[in-house]
This record gives structure tokens, C-alpha cells and sequence, in this order.
């Protein structure tokens, strides 16, 4: 399956979105929500129910995982998920997901998808930007602040649960399964007040700005995600934190550095950050 799945994705994406098996492994086939086949010749059409993997996953959503094919394929794919009794089909944005919706690059995907009913939304980005040529202003910190690795796991997921119950707990409490490097904090005192995950060539897991590394070119890095706690926002210190953990990724050897999934590219584009790729939310009512 492995094969499969890989040959006609990158026969239809590979150019912008090349796969490969550790990506197939991670995020579709060996994960705690895996897909399903949606019988279709010679296309691929992946299909992901709903797991309570946490509490605000909406269970009457499933997801097209993966999909490389044509109408009958798509109308295979809705005529499943509403058989079994789901409200709401979207495209991507999935737990374990490949893309965050729809890239626009693909034309005539986004007008199959609207064919069959889908509706489109709003934009989200990849950004990219490559260190080597990124100056990075000082940092002056508040007093009491501080910017450091990960030292205590329990600490991190306590903020989290928190500041940012739902995915990033779920997924930050996945990779820590794995690995503790590449989670830079910030710190108020004894208390962890922010948070980013960075990835290098270096990392044992994936985050999904790395998912298309090899169309990055060598010595990459990824970053996200991050954000800061309710009560430390609007101090200047999600800047702080963002220079922190790119300053972490230069000193790894980081050159070619993508923030994925994002709407903040005014935010990021202060450092240099531009679009890479761009998605539309994409979702059908059943």
C-alpha cells in the first residue's frame, strides 16, 4: 500500500508536495486516527473518520486524508462518508493531516471539489524565508523572562492543557513520545508562559512545516507551532519567542526554514518570512 500511495501522490503532487514513506507511515497508515481506502481504479482517495483523540475534535467530521482522482472517485468518497452517518466532509486539516485545505496552486482540483458541493473559505499559508539571509534583531527580554529548551515535559503540558487544549496538547504530547528536542520556551520565572517547536535534519519526528522537505532543498528546518499565553500576549514577547526559536535553528545549521499552516503572514513577514504555499478551507455538509 505503501507503493501505491506514494506513486500516484507524487505522479499528481510530487512536483510541490513530494512524499515518501516515512510521511506515508507517520500520518496515514501508522497513527492513532488511520484512513481508509475509498475504492476508486487507479486513484487514490483516502478517507479519515473521527477519533476522540481530544475533547473539541468534532466526531460528526471526517476528512479526505489523501486524494489524487477523478469525479468518481470524489463522488465514491462523499457516498461513503455519508453512509456512514457524518454530517461534515472536509478536505484536509485532518488529524495527522498532510495539508492544512486545499492548495491553490491546483486549479482544476478546487473545481472538482466545487462540482460536488464543496465550499471554499479562507486562506492559510506555509511561509518560507532562508536564514542564511535573515538578520534577526536583538531580543530584550522583561525582567523575570527568560528563553530556554525543554527541561521538564510535565511542565509543558500543563501550559498547554491550559493556554491550548486540542491539537497542539494532543500533538506536542505525541512527539514528546519520541523526543524532547526542539520544544524552545519561554519562561516566566519557574512557569512556562510560551511555546514553539522547531524541526532540523536532526529531529526523530515530523511537524507539518517539514512534511515537504525534500522540495526545500538541503540544511532545512521548520518551525511551529507557537503561541504565548493569554495573559503575556500583546507584551511583544510572541516576536521574542519566534526570534528565539529561529536563532536555535541557525545554530543547527538551518537554512531553508518553513512556518506552516498560518494566517499571520503580515506577522511573519516582519523577519522576512513570504508565502510558500497556500490552502482554502474546503469542507461539504452531508
Amino acid at each position: 500500500m505503501i507503493e501505491k500511495i506514494q506513486s500516484i501522490w507524487n505522479a499528481s503532487y510530487g512536483e510541490l508536495f513530494p512524499i515518501d514513506e516515512r510521511l506515508i507511515r507517520r500520518n496515514l497508515l501508522e497513527c492513532e486516527a488511520p484512513v481508509d481506502w475509498v475504492q476508486a481504479d487507479g486513484c487514490l482517495a483516502l478517507l479519515r473518520r473521527p477519533k476522540p483523540l481530544w475533547p473539541e475534535l468534532d466526531q460528526n467530521t471526517c476528512w479526505i486524508a489523501a486524494f489524487a482522482g477523478d469525479a468518481a472517485a470524489l463522488a465514491a468518497v462523499i457516498d461513503q462518508a455519508r453512509a456512514q452517518g457524518y454530517k461534515k466532509l472536509s478536505f484536509g486539516a485532518d488529524p495527522f493531516h498532510l495539508w492544512p485545505g486545499v492548495p491553490k496552486e491546483y486549479s482544476e482540483l478546487i473545481r472538482l471539489l466545487e462540482d460536488h458541493g464543496f465550499e471554499m473559505g479562507g486562506e492559510a499559508f506555509d511561509l518560507s524565508a532562508d536564514l542564511g539571509q535573515i538578520a534577526l534583531p536583538s531580543v530584550d527580554l522583561p525582567s523575570g523572562y527568560r528563553i530556554a529548551m525543554l527541561d521538564e515535559p510535565s511542565q509543558l503540558l500543563d501550559f498547554l492543557s491550559t493556554e491550548f487544549p486540542g491539537r497542539w496538547h494532543y500533538d506536542t504530547a505525541n512527539r514528546l513520545k519520541q523526543e524532547t528536542y526542539g520544544l524552545v520556551l519561554l519562561w516566566r520565572g519557574d512557569r512556562v508562559v510560551g511555546f514553539s517547536h522547531i524541526f532540523d535534519e536532526t529531529s526523530a519526528d515530523l511537524g507539518g512545516s517539514v512534511f515537504w522537505r525534500a522540495a526545500m532543498g538541503r540544511h532545512w528546518g521548520g518551525l511551529g507551532p507557537i503561541g504565548i499565553g493569554k495573559s503575556e500576549r500583546g507584551k511583544g514577547l510572541g516576536m521574542a519567542l519566534l526570534i528565539g526559536a529561529l536563532r536555535v535553528l541557525q545554530s543547527h545549521g538551518a537554512r531553508q526554514c518553513v512556518i506552516d499552516w498560518t494566517d499571520l503572514a503580515n506577522f511573519y513577514g516582519k523577519l522576512g518570512f513570504k508565502p510558500w504555499r497556500t490552502y482554502l478551507r474546503a469542507w461539504k455538509a452531508l
